[in-house]
C-alpha cells in the first residue's frame, strides 16, 4: 500500500492557512459522504448510477493480464512519475478507449465522468513481535478518465495521489474505524463500507507478493491472484 505522510505546511511556497483549512473540510466531506454519494456513471462499466441499490445479472466476467514491472520502472526512470501514477493513468487509458469503442454517452461531457476507486494506504507503525502489522484503510480516489492524453492523465493522477497522502482523509478513515470497533459499532461499519465499495467501480493495490517461498497446507504457493 501507499505510505500516508504528514502534511507540512511551514515553508512551503504558496500555501496559505485559509487554502489549507479549505482543503481539509473538503476532505471531511469527502469521507463523510461516501457512502451516500452517487454511483460512478460510466454507463458501459457501471450500470447502477442510476439506481439506489446495486444490481447485477448473476454473471462474474474476470479478465487477467500480466506485463513486466521492468517497463514501469523504465517510465518512471524516464518521466518521473510514480509506479502508481503510471498504472492508474495506464489503466484509465484503457477504459476510456473501451469506452469510446462502446460508444458511452458519458465522454462527451467530459466534466461529468466519475470512475473512482479505492487504494490502500498504509500509516506508520511500530514493529510488535506476534502482532498484526498492518495498519491501512482504503481511500476513494478518481480514475483521470476524462482526460484525452496520456500526459493529462499521468499528471491528475499524480496530483490525485500525491493530495491523498498528504491529506486527513486517511487518519480520519483510521480513526472513525478504530473508534467504530472499540465501541462495537462493527455493524454500522460493514454497513457503511458496503455502500461505499457498490457505488465504487474498481480497487486498486499496489501490495507486493512475497519474496521467499510459501507452503500453505502443505502445497506450494506459486501464485496469488486476489478477487474483491
Amino acid at each position: 500500500p501507499m505510505t500516508f505522510r504528514r502534511k507540512k505546511i511551514k515553508g512551503k511556497k504558496g500555501v496559505s492557512l485559509t487554502g489549507w483549512l479549505n482543503t481539509v473540510l473538503k476532505d471531511i466531506k469527502t469521507v463523510t459522504s461516501l457512502a451516500n454519494g452517487p454511483f460512478d456513471n460510466l454507463e458501459t462499466i457501471n450500470r447502477n448510477f442510476k439506481k439506489k441499490a446495486l444490481e447485477h445479472n448473476g454473471k462474474r466476467v474476470r479478465v487477467d493480464f500480466e506485463f513486466d514491472l521492468s517497463d514501469i520502472k523504465n517510465i518512471r526512470k524516464a518521466t518521473g512519475f510514480t509506479i502508481n501514477d503510471i498504472v492508474v493513468a495506464l489503466f484509465a487509458g484503457a477504459c476510456r478507449n473501451y469506452c469510446e469503442k462502446m460508444k458511452d454517452p458519458i465522454l462527451g461531457k467530459s466534466e461529468t465522468i466519475k470512475m473512482t476507486g479505492l487504494a490502500p494506504f498504509a500509516e506508520p507503525r511500530g514493529m510488535r513481535p506476534g502482532k498484526i502489522q498492518n495498519k491501512m484503510v482504503f481511500v476513494h480516489f478518481a480514475f483521470p478518465i476524462a482526460y484525452k492524453t496520456i500526459k493529462e492523465r499521468l499528471q491528475a493522477a499524480h496530483e490525485e495521489f500525491d493530495h491523498l497522502k498528504r491529506s486527513i482523509q486517511v487518519p480520519l478513515l483510521s480513526f472513525i474505524t478504530e473508534t467504530g470497533t472499540k465501541l462495537g459499532l462493527e455493524a454500522a461499519l460493514t454497513a457503511e463500507n458496503t455502500k461505499i465499495w457498490h457505488r465504487t467501480s474498481w480497487v486498486f493495490s499496489n501490495v507486493p507478493g512475497p519474496q521467499e517461498r510459501m507452503v500453505v497446507f502443505g502445497k506450494e504457493m506459486v501464485s496469488f491472484k486476489p478477487f474483491y
